[in-house]
């Protein structure tokens, strides 16, 4: 049966008419309709027709929507995505972000990875000790620790302090590498916390008193709970490190030792994102059991400090069927979520179909609890202790039952009750998508086939394998078959950032500084602030340097036009190179190449100025502008005796005699040597080759002049101890006895003036048991 085309048109109209409406409902009616709606169906109403996607697309809309998911205000996740402040104020580009932000928080919770690697760790191969915090990665070894960048894939290693033991409990925050350890060269032994810094890897230390019983931190702050104990009492005390200054006691508990009565089992301290005063102590106490009631329960507490004050406690009490073996508090997102984890015995024959997920928000400070449902058979598998908690899901590795290795990831998305199966050993790597399906947000959100998915029974052999799961907003890591593999998500608000620039590329060149501008995402500026901070007196910007870094200097420079101006001055960058370098400026810029009546010019200094910074950032990083190998004889042994490297050019001693070779011209000289003659602590210099000749009754030294090949020579009557020289200025310390020295002669050769021995000191040990060890003289580069 047909229509006709009339009343097909006429259909199409009334239907366009009804759509047309919608756009005319009250925003509050909308909003009410968005609460009870997913992500996803906000997208599929989208696609219904046009006016329907103006209303929900609209920016009221989406950061209504926002709000369910995201604690914190809109602004915040404005402020960290990579976009410009100035565009975000354009009302098509706060839209068009809010798309891709809600795109992206979908795409997270389905498993859909923007890149995925693996790291070149093998987690079966010995002691294996692993942190995850804020997209880096840290493995501790025998020797000390090895840090992994997951953003730049930059790897370091910190050592170990000289006599340390490392102690349990170290972490790692998002600024910090906090480890504690004892001191085993002192009795009794001495605790302390060291704090490596992650950017500048500089090592700070405190000492302590007491055993850590949690360690956490929050850029420059850190959290520590110690607890020491005596035949009846627990004595719990809290404290916060500014790492580099005073640690301050939060507050101190006592509690008694009792079996039967409440027992605190598990203590944590918590920083909120925004607000730099306010501390969040947490801990949770395993009430006494009673007769009356077949449930344990546990006591959450979350104390919060502003200013060092206590301001508020609040409670909330999770109940389990049989007695709880372990607990945890984590942070579950990048913007302040806290979890509370009670977790029974795995070896209880029990039928958990009921889960209690309890969260605390440290931005509005409330509890939020939800109690639902899971299949018996899952529910059985959560009581492996080795899940992790991401915001509103909990993921938990299925294990082979005999070897131990995860088959899959099991994913509870708790706000929709569903049961998804995500990536397997047997999925190709190349798959960036952890979930089996495509992608769910084009299919209907029912998912049956997740819904009643079988989950395999928790295999008790396998209990003993450590963790196999760990992650954020921006990263998930999985033990697969012992190797790590990453999965990195695009979060636009919520990924790590890093303090300051740690990830120079190998050139600064013009697109280099544009990889540079999208790692500014903490530092964006309005224009009324940048045109204030330009009135600022000269010495205030000075005052700013002294606590940064070159690369720093670097980073300022790009936040805007005013501070590029500012930071790029002849006084700022001068007073930035004094840090590093002792001499005048003056003086590099005679050694540079640069023609000095032209460095006169301010203009010509500031850009002398910015290639110099630049050059000692590369020296520092190893970036080198060119390399080479030097051809030499592949027979000849090259070691300590037969080689010696100064100022540009390198010496190597062969049975033909001296090659000097020039490394900046690649040019080669050649000096004779003495036949049937030893020749021990010979020396190159800057303008010569210095060689000691034993003869029977004396030494004779010879100095080569390397330019002009001129031969200068002197006897000396003793044995020659050590030899520097400058420019044609040669020091020599002898020594009377040949092999136990106990005194020694210096002499300064001046080779400009005269040849002859000028000047002659006697040095001996103040004490008769001391012995001289080394001697050395070194010459001042601009006073001769």
């Amino acid at each position: 049966m047909f229509l006709p085309k009339e009343n097909l048109m006429e259909n199409f109209q009334s239907i366009k008419q009804c759509n047309s409406i919608f756009e005319k409902v009250p925003y509050e009616l909308r909003a009410k309709i968005t609460d009870d709606l997913y992500l996803e169906d906000l997208l599929r109403l989208r696609l219904v027709c046009q006016s329907w996607y103006r209303v929900f697309c609209s920016t009221n809309i989406c950061i209504h929507a926002i709000k369910k998911y995201f604690p914190l205000s809109i602004d915040y996740y404005y402020e960290k995505s990579g976009l410009n402040c100035t565009e975000l104020e354009e009302s098509r580009k706060k839209e068009d972000w809010l798309q891709r932000f809600i795109k992206n928080r979908i795409r997270r919770e389905h498993g859909i990875a923007s890149r995925s690697f693996d790291l070149d760790q093998n987690l079966w191969e010995g002691d294996f000790k692993f942190r995850y915090t804020n997209g880096r990665v840290v493995f501790h070894s025998m020797h000390g620790f090895t840090i992994e960048d997951l953003i730049t894939r930059q790897q370091y290693n910190l050592v170990n302090p000289r006599h340390a033991i490392l102690m349990p409990n170290w972490q790692l925050s998002d600024s910090y590498l906090l480890v504690p350890f004892t001191n085993s060269s002192s009795l009794p032994f001495e605790r302390e916390l060291v704090a490596w810094d992650l950017v500048s890897k500089q090592m700070h230390s405190i000492p302590l008193f007491e055993r850590v019983k949690s360690l956490s931190g929050y850029k420059n702050r850190v959290g520590i709970v110690t607890i020491s104990s005596t035949d009846t009492i627990n004595l719990i005390k809290s404290y916060i490190w500014h790492v580099g200054g005073v640690l301050t006691r939060l507050q101190q508990t006592k509690q008694r030792i009792n079996a039967s009565g409440d027992q605190i089992v598990t203590t944590d301290i918590f920083f909120p994102i925004l607000e730099k005063d306010v501390v969040f102590f947490v801990y949770q106490t395993r009430l006494a059991s009673s007769l009356m009631t077949e449930k344990y329960g546990t006591r959450v507490t979350v104390q919060c400090f502003e200013a060092g004050v206590l301001t508020q406690t609040q409670h909330e009490v999770i109940y389990t069927l049989t007695k709880p073996e372990d607990y945890r508090s984590t942070k579950i997102t990048n913007d302040g979520i806290i979890c509370f984890e009670v977790l029974e015995n795995p070896k209880s024959r029990i039928s958990m179909d009921f889960y209690t997920h309890v969260t605390y928000d440290m931005s509005r400070k409330l509890f939020n609890r939800i109690e639902f449902h899971l299949h018996a058979s899952f529910g059985r598998n959560l009581l492996d202790h080795k899940n992790l908690i991401w915001r509103d899901q909990i993921y938990n590795p299925s294990l082979d039952r005999i070897f131990g290795e995860m088959r899959e990831l099991h994913v509870v998305t708790i706000s929709k009750s569903l049961i998804d199966i995500w990536t397997g050993p047997l999925q190709s790597d190349r798959n960036s998508s952890l979930s089996f399906m495509k992608s769910s947000i084009l299919f209907s959100e029912t998912r049956e086939h997740c819904s009643c998915t079988e989950v395999g029974a928790l295999n008790i052999d396998a209990l003993a394998w450590s963790r196999r799961v760990w992650g954020d907003d921006s990263f998930l890591i999985l033990n697969l078959e012992g190797n790590l593999k990453v999965w990195q998500f695009d979060d636009l608000g919520l990924e790590p950032t890093r303090q300051t620039l740690n990830d120079l590329p190998q050139h600064l060149e013009t697109s280099e500084i544009f990889y540079i501008r999208s790692l500014l995402n903490d530092i964006q500026v309005s224009l009324p602030g940048n045109q204030l901070f330009r009135k600022l007196p000269t010495q205030v910007y000075l005052n700013i340097l002294d606590d940064l870094d070159l690369e720093d200097l670097l980073r300022l420079r790009l936040v805007c036009p005013s501070w590029y101006s500012i930071f790029c001055s002849v006084d700022v960058s001068t007073h930035a190179v004094k840090k590093h370098f002792p001499l005048p400026i003056d003086y590099y810029y005679k050694k540079s190449s640069l023609d000095c009546t032209e460095i006169v010019e301010s203009r010509n200094k500031e850009d002398w100025l910015q290639r110099f910074i630049i050059n000692r950032i590369r020296r520092e990083r190893g970036i080198s502008s060119k390399s080479f190998v030097l051809n030499e004889n592949n027979d000849s042994r090259i070691d300590s005796l037969n080689l010696c490297y100064s100022n540009g050019r390198i010496a190597t001693l062969n049975p033909d005699g001296f090659t000097v070779e020039d490394l900046i011209t690649r040019q080669k000289s050649i000096f004779p040597v003495t036949q049937y003659l030893t020749y021990l602590n010979w020396q190159l210099s800057d303008r010569y080759l210095i060689i000691p000749y034993d003869h029977i009754s004396e030494v004779e030294l010879v100095a080569w002049n390397l330019v002009s090949r001129r031969k200068f020579s002197t006897p000396i009557f003793d044995q020659v101890f050590s030899i520097s020289a400058y420019q044609d200025q040669i020091g020599i310390i002898t020594s009377l006895a040949h092999n136990k020295p106990d005194s020694f002669k210096s002499y300064i050769w001046d080779l400009e003036n005269a040849i002859k021995l000028l000047v002659e000191v006697e040095i001996k040990p103040d004490i008769a048991k001391e012995e001289i060890l080394a001697a050395n003289i070194f010459f001042h580069i601009l006073d001769k």
